[in-house]
């Protein structure tokens, strides 16, 4: 009797679990072989996917962007909020200075969830990890820290 009690409240505990979707990441990139001029100012271009089509959404204009300086490699200093890239979206980054356009598709993100039980369902995150990227249609799984992306010149 004391194990069929025992295991219908065990029962009744993993059905009444908590689980929770991870918080999609926000993926931040750095240069690599760019000037501090021609890094100095950025046009970012987002798209939507519908379908098979891609549509623009919106154009943010970066300038005079703050960056720190590793040899080859530009970090940004201040991360403007609006350049994040998400995986939902495709990217056009531009840099009108060397004429250079980067094309960001497909990034993959591992979609996870965070199961409680029901005594622990507290409001504590958990965060995406980006997979894999395509930079001008050649694929990279190189990803720094979780959230940080390196676009060569």
């Amino acid at each position: 009797m004391k194990f069929i009690l025992f295991l219908t409240l065990i029962l009744v505990l993993s059905v009444s679990s908590c689980e929770k979707h991870c918080i999609k990441t926000k993926l931040r990139f750095g240069l690599v072989g760019f000037s501090d001029s021609e890094a100095d100012t950025i046009i970012l271009r987002r798209f939507n996917k519908i379908g098979s089509s891609f549509f623009l959404r919106d154009t943010f204009l970066f300038k005079q962007i703050q960056f720190t300086r590793s040899n080859d490699t530009l970090d940004m200093a201040g991360i403007p909020i609006d350049s994040y890239l998400e995986s939902n979206y495709k990217y056009e980054i531009i840099f009108p200075e060397p004429g250079t356009l980067l094309n960001i598709s497909d990034i993959l993100e591992d979609k996870q969830t965070m199961t409680k039980g029901i005594f622990n369902c507290t409001k504590e995150a958990c965060v995406n990890s980006i997979t894999g990227y395509t930079v001008n249609g050649q694929f990279s799984n190189s990803i720094i820290d979780l959230d940080l992306i390196y676009l060569k010149k």
